[in-house]
């Protein structure tokens, strides 16, 4: 993917149509979604990748809310601009095919956002996985109303931080990502399933990566290492925290 600093993502999590079993949603989600995404990625050369992660069943993690979370998909959609993005959520092509297939309840949690720090703790380990176990974790604002961009010297504290704590344990990559959804969703998204979202709130979201889900345990239930991932910076709601995690699937990467 090129380095270009209007690149994207499109970041969902959703919960399943009321009544349908782990196996009905997983296939809507994992294959049928799975398919008309990528059919739809090799018409728009905008959409540059998508990742899937199903969180069924629950994992054994208790860190960032997960004890009780309802949450059963996450997703991430990379675009080469919000404008691209825009335009292709306006197409009939995209209101007759992905647009029509709605596998999750109307109130999902979703964020625009860019990415804004990294680091990789294991490069050879993170590469040589061809499937990884995918922690996604949303952080709100502390002020919702707020639209501030969280700063650079707070994505920097927070890196820093998460740097520190990862090192010598079994994460293998962190990426933080600032929320840059416009200030105005509705008009982004008026007329798709994305419309009822809870779009705007996050101050940023946060990947974190571990070769599969005994490593991502181990991590998480360290309690002193779980109070330290929860001091966030003041502008935002460390106790609040949505998150979703699973095995990770790259469906598209260009």
């Amino acid at each position: 993917m090129s380095n270009n600093s209007k690149i994207i993502q499109m970041c969902v999590a959703g919960q399943r149509k009321k009544g349908w079993s782990d196996e009905q949603f997983a296939h809507e989600f994992t294959v049928v979604h799975a398919e008309i995404t990528k059919a739809t990625a090799e018409k728009a050369p905008a959409l540059l990748g998508y990742r899937q992660v199903l969180a069924i069943p629950r994992p054994r993690i208790s860190a960032f809310n997960m004890n009780n979370s309802t949450w059963d998909s996450q997703a991430v959609l990379t675009w080469s601009s919000i404008e691209e993005l825009s335009s292709l959520l306006k197409s009939e092509g995209y209101r007759a095919n992905a647009g029509n297939h709605v596998f999750t309840e109307p109130d999902i949690v979703g964020s625009i956002s860019q990415v804004a720090g990294e680091f990789v703790f294991d490069p050879v380990g993170y590469s040589s996985q061809e499937s990884r176990f995918m922690v996604f974790v949303y952080i709100p604002r502390a002020t919702r109303s707020s639209r501030e961009l969280v700063t650079e010297q707070e994505v920097a504290q927070r890196l820093d931080n998460i740097t520190k704590i990862g090192a010598g344990t079994g994460l293998l990559r962190y990426v933080i990502n600032r929320d840059v959804t416009p200030s105005d969703p509705s008009q982004l998204f008026d007329g798709t399933p994305f419309t009822n979202g809870d779009w705007g709130v996050m101050g940023v979201t946060e990947q974190y990566w571990f070769k599969d889900e005994d490593t991502a345990s181990a991590f998480f239930a360290d309690e002193a290492r779980v109070d330290a991932l929860m001091k966030v910076p003041s502008s935002l709601d460390g106790k609040s925290c949505v998150a979703v995690a699973g095995q990770e699937t790259v469906l598209v990467s260009k």
